[in-house]
């Protein structure tokens, strides 16, 4: 015996030899060199086996060295039911044998010689020799006993997988049932569920994302992670468990990372048919590198073998539909081809296919494998050959296997000869020739097909899960409802054969009052149209005590669906009284909009969130609306009086008896959020008494007109700002800021108040306005954009206004001039950027505060204050900029336009000096406004009156910083502004768009249309100022200087013309180094006290002169002083006390005469007496220093 087993060990290593690892050589050759040397290894076990039994091995011949084939396997099977039947018999003899007694013993005997010699006789044997096979006999049939009894014992001790004998480790298939932003949730077998963070995923998504938070850092254009594009509800994942510190818990963690799933395997134990966890690399023209995250192994899937499962597209009709991967994504392919590198750093050849290939990956030295996504191919290809080592069996591998014990728990199957798997009961779906489950029939000896699913190896011991479940086998994946391509937004149970919720009818098939009550649903409707036998299972502690045993086999129940296995293709329901009978027992009982009853279960004062639905502060209350379904509201949507609630305002409305714990509350449902199983709620009044007609839950159909209540979220400030509303179901609603007063932004626009509005536009957003709005008569139901093109329709067809909301409106285009003489121009609101003006009562129209006049900054603040709400504005005329704002006010019909006289003047005298209307012609002195300036440029909008709006705007920019100024310039921001009007000479028309985009904006957003007309112009004064244009220049300064006067004096500052050259009586209040602060009391020349100024003040260089010592002056005593200036915006008076000033004015100016007048065109020495931000105080000397 010692011979033979030298003689088999030096055949093992020649065998070796032949096939060394890293070597050439086909897989299929590989695993019948290395199959042998395993079965090798499985009878010394058995040899090892039956010595600890007692039993001699040196017995055993030669042939039993060998190993089992699949036939063998079935001889074996064969061999155990004989052996039981054996033993039925012989006990049955022996039961007979005590049964006859003593007499059958005498018989016995008498004829004992006589048998004794029939048997010599018809066997050939002597009694010796019949003894000793005799023994043999008995010997082996030990062994067998001991082998069976082994098997039976196992079977009996199948216990489920739970939480408390998961180890780290172990490796397990899953089914995805949540994708959330920072992981998946996944659930294993018996409905263990684990965590999956992103960050263990693979080891290409962490690479993705670290960059993408630097990128963040940098302010680049990040990388978008999105695992709902990686990944699908009900998707079947493997992943092995990281970490399982909380055995009470309800969750591991888990990871599917390659390099932890494949860990422990061997490049060399790869297998054709295996399917293994992957990860992508790159992506490459023809497919994709993956990552196998075993040492030595690279792995490459072509794009043609990544067809979809069919459950993917419903509406698909091309079968060859590729899936789509990105970097970092994990697949569970199968091994189609294995090819090792050669020394050279090629691939080995095939000795059957010498011409055979694989790919070249990266040009990694060891095994490459070619790797399919193919659903068809991984659902029905097998592992044939025999896997050298457990730690490479992995879940997902299909094999074949003989049943060596069947019990009550389950099933043992043995595979590949000396591995054993167990099958539990729930795992096991058995088909007959009907496609009916029929698991009872499965016997000892028969043959099955499994799914490996689970894998746990540990120094204490070694344990293999399967799975014969038809979802499995076939690796069916969900048919989502409405084919969905967007798996954000998937709900949590879309594939669900049946909805969270839902009552089933189903069939009992077995009670068993400690576990439960086993069924089979006998409707196959429900969300996944692949018909199949569904098992439903009611847990013992999801049916009353009293009631289980009265339940019987056969009888058809109502139940409620509470869970889905996926893996186990079981519906998981209630039977209890409680949960069939409640009304509100899934969120999906909730509807919008309806309002419910509900108990206060707990006050939030401080940073409870509500998510991402309706709402979304700090502090709220909790309302149990059934036993399984609770509600939030938000602070925001408790009270009408709480407004903008701080958490001293929420604590004192929180200690009123209607909001204590356990109280009685009346709620309306204001949102739903079913992927996130959350209800939103408002105990607000006005959003209770709020009719159902009016609510708004949904943006499509909300049509022009309806009129709702929202609450306000957020007011944005910037400069295309206005209010955030929210309706019902988070929908959002928006106010422009142009729609609000200023008075109702201080009063009414407050964080968490509720606010009537009406819909006045629904496009890609709803455009809101309040309910009272004094603007609302002046909105239509077109943008100004469509109006206008459509009144430009109406003209070229010779058409009239056309039935529409705005019928008999004046529409109006960019350069229109609207004289206040002709035309109500009334103001309606003003505000810190400007004022709103309707004109004719029909449209609206917004100037800018730079825009009120061609001067810059304080003046046209101090003209800005001096307008009053609904005052006419009769002795101004306006100009039309432009639509730009119809679009920046989401539609709605609101002009942009200007004060600004230069601009009127230069289209006045363009209309009429370009009679053929070809526009604006090189050398001409135009008047623009800047729209940006950078520091070598700037960007001059003129108006396109004659060029007409198709064509765009007309845009001037500077040829370079020589056209800027008359001298050196470093920065052209140090001389122009935005909005400042501006004298150019045109150098030259293009014609063409402007190519850089970015110019078109300006820091208060884009300020003319992309399509521009482009002109070069300059402003250096020299080129302006010249004789041939003074004239021109002249009118256009007598335009600015009348302009200053007006603005100096318009408004509320009319009559203060009169003040200046005044002398009045004034206390000195403070003294200062830099001047007295003095109160105006008494106009000497008229007696009169001065009511409208409270406050003067004298700087230093009028109290005294240079050549003048400071004067005793003491706070309290009253002096004389002139008056200089006046600013009505800050009611300050401008005093001097020079003497030169105050001689000769202390009688009252006869305004009749003219001795004081000025003469035009005749030069005047001046005296500086003033400097102001944008103009001089001035008197002269030789006319009696008139100022």
């Amino acid at each position: 015996m010692l011979k033979v087993l030298c003689i088999w060990i030096t055949v093992e290593e020649e065998e070796e030899e032949e096939f060394p690892r890293g070597r050439g050589g086909t897989a299929q050759e590989v695993g019948e060199a290395r199959g042998n040397a395993n079965k090798t290894q499985y009878n010394k076990n058995n040899k090892r086996k039956r010595a600890s039994k007692g039993v001699d091995t040196d017995s055993e011949g030669e042939g039993e060295v060998k190993g089992e084939t699949k036939k063998a396997s079935q001889k074996k099977g064969k061999k155990k039911v004989e052996q039981q039947e054996k033993k039925k018999k012989k006990s049955q003899a022996k039961v007979e044998k005590e049964e006859k007694g003593d007499d059958e013993g005498d018989s016995d005997s008498e004829g004992g010689e006589s048998d004794d010699a029939m048997q010599v006789d018809s066997f050939g044997e002597d009694d010796d020799e019949k003894r000793s096979k005799q023994g043999e006999s008995e010997e082996r049939e030990v062994v067998d006993d001991g082998v069976e009894e082994e098997d039976e014992l196992a079977v009996k001790k199948i216990s489920e997988i739970n939480y408390k004998r998961i180890a780290k480790g172990a490796k397990a298939l899953g089914v995805v049932t949540k994708i959330g932003e920072l992981g998946l949730t996944v659930m294993i077998a018996n409905q263990v569920v684990g965590d999956i963070p992103i960050t263990q995923i693979s080891e290409e998504l962490n690479k993705r994302i670290s960059k993408a938070l630097q990128e963040e850092e940098e302010e680049k254009e990040e990388d978008v992670i999105n695992l709902n594009n990686m990944f699908r509800l009900g998707q079947m994942v493997k992943c092995v468990v990281s970490s399982n510190k909380d055995k009470k818990g309800s969750k591991v963690e888990m990871s599917m990372n390659p390099r932890e799933v494949n860990k422990g395997m061997k490049r060399e134990e790869l297998r054709e048919g295996m399917i293994i966890t992957v990860s992508v690399s790159s992506v490459e023209d023809h497919g994709y590198v993956v990552n196998t995250g075993i040492e030595g192994n690279t792995g490459f899937i072509k794009k043609n073998s990544t067809k979809k499962d069919m459950s993917d597209d419903d509406d698909s009709d091309d079968e060859e539909e590729k899936r789509e991967y990105q970097v970092g994504q994990v697949i569970e392919a199968i091994i189609t081809k294995v090819s090792e590198e050669d020394d050279d750093g090629g691939y080995g050849k095939s000795k059957k296919n010498k011409k055979s290939r694989t790919m070249n990956v990266g040009s990694i030295r060891g095994r490459t494998i070619e790797l399919s996504d193919d659903h068809e191919l991984k659902s029905r290809t097998m592992v044939v050959d025999t896997i050298p080592s457990v730690m490479a069996i992995q879940p997902l591998q299909l094999v074949e296997g003989i049943v060596v014990a069947v019990g009550e728990k389950g099933i043992l199957v043995e595979f590949m000869g000396f591995y054993k798997c167990e099958i539990e009961r729930q795992n096991l779906e058995i088909r007959n020739n009907n496609n009916n489950n029929n698991n009872e029939a499965v016997k000892i000896g028969d043959m099955v097909k499994f799914r490996i699913v689970y894998v746990m190896i540990t120094p204490q011991e070694r344990e293999i899960r399967g799975s014969t479940v038809g979802r499995v086998m076939e690796l069916e994946e969900p048919r989502l409802v409405g084919n969905k391509k967007d798996n954000s937004s998937i709900e949590f149970d879309e594939w669900w054969p049946v909805r969270y919720g839902e009552i089933i009818a189903s069939k009992i098939i077995k009670v068993d009052a400690r576990k439960g009550i086993e069924m089979k649903r006998i409707d196959n409707g429900g969300v996944n149209r692949t018909i199949r036998e569904r098992k439903v299972i009611a847990e013992a502690r999801r049916v009353e005590k009293e009631n289980i045993n009265k339940y019987r086999v056969g009888e058809i129940v109502n139940s409620r669906v509470i869970g889905y296995s996926g893996l186990q293709n079981v519906l998981l329901v209630s039977m209890e009284t409680k949960v069939m009978k409640s009304k509100i027992f899934s969120i999906r009982d909730i509807k919008v909009g309806e309002i419910v009853k509900g108990t206060i279960i707990k006050r939030d004062i401080h940073s409870q969130k509500s998510g991402g639905g309706a709402g979304g502060g700090g502090g709220g209350i909790m309302v149990k609306l059934s036993e399984y379904i609770n509600g939030y509201i938000d602070k925001d949507q408790i009270s009408d009086i709480l407004g903008s609630s701080t958490s001293s305002g929420l604590a004192s409305i929180l200690e009123s008896s209607k909001y204590q714990e356990n109280a009685a509350i009346r709620v309306r449902v204001i949102g739903v959020d079913v992927g996130r199983k959350k209800v939103y709620l408002s105990s607000k009044k006005t959003i209770l008494e709020l009719k159902e007609k009016d609510v708004i839950s949904e943006q499509e159909g909300v049509a022009v007109g309806k009129e709702s209540v929202g609450v306000i979220k957020k007011i944005v400030t910037n400069n295309n700002g206005g209010v955030v509303v929210e309706f019902f179901n988070n929908i959002k609603g928006f106010i422009p800021r142009s729609m609000l007063t200023r008075e109702e932004m201080e009063e009414s626009i407050k964080i968490g108040k509720s606010i009537s509005v009406e819909v006045v536009k629904n496009d890609k957003q709803l455009i809101v306005i309040p309910n009272k709005s004094k603007y609302r008569k002046y909105l239509g139901t077109n943008s100004s954009l469509e109006l206008l093109q459509q009144q430009q329709q109406q003209q070229q067809n010779g058409s009239g206004s056309g039935n529409n909301n705005n019928e008999g409106m004046k529409l109006y285009r960019q350069g229109d001039i609207i004289s206040g003489k002709d035309n109500e121009i009334k103001v309606m609101e003003v505000t810190s950027n400007g004022i709103m003006v309707a004109i004719n009562e029909q449209v609206l129209a917004r100037i800018s505060t730079q825009h009120l006049s061609d001067h810059m900054d304080n003046i046209n603040n101090r003209i800005k204050d001096g307008f009053k709400m609904n005052v006419e504005i009769k002795d101004r005329d306006l100009i039309i900029l432009g639509e730009r704002q119809s679009r920046q006010n989401n539609g709605i019909l609101i002009y942009e336009a200007s004060f600004k006289d230069a601009l009127i003047y230069s289209v006045k005298n363009i209309t009429k000096t370009n009679k053929d209307k070809n526009g604006y012609k090189e050398g001409s002195i135009v008047a623009g406004y800047v729209v940006k300036v950078t520091r070598n440029q700037v960007i001059v909008k003129f108006i396109n009156k004659t060029f007409g709006t198709e064509s765009g705007d007309v845009i001037g920019v500077t040829g370079g910083l020589n056209m800027v100024m008359d001298k050196y310039v470093a920065d052209a921001n140090e001389y122009y502004k935005v909005d400042q009007t501006v004298l150019a000479k045109i150098i030259k028309i293009n014609h063409v768009n402007i190519d850089n985009e970015n110019e078109n904006e300006n820091e208060n957003g884009a300020q003319y249309s992309t399509n521009a007309i482009k002109m070069i112009i300059n402003l250096n004064p020299n080129e302006i100022f010249t004789e041939t244009n003074k004239k021109l220049v002249q009118d256009y300064e007598y335009i600015f200087v009348n302009q200053l006067l007006f603005e100096k004096f318009s408004a509320n500052e009319k009559d203060d013309l009169e003040m200046i050259g005044r002398i009045d009586k004034v206390r000195i209040l403070e003294k200062y180094s830099y001047g007295y602060k003095v109160e105006p009391i008494v106009n000497i020349q008229d007696g009169k006290n001065n009511n409208k100024y409270k406050t003067g003040f004298i700087p230093i260089e009028h109290v005294i002169t240079l050549n003048e010592q400071e004067k005793g002056e003491k706070e309290g005593e009253i002096v004389e002083a002139i008056v200089l200036d006046t600013n009505s915006s800050s009611r300050i008076i401008d005093y001097s006390m020079q003497k030169r000033l105050i001689e000769n004015r202390n009688t009252k100016i006869n305004t009749n005469t003219n001795t004081n007048s000025i003469n035009d065109n005749k030069k005047y020495e001046m005296v500086v007496e003033l400097v102001k931000q944008d103009y001089l105080v001035l008197s002269i000397p030789s006319l009696s220093n008139k100022l």
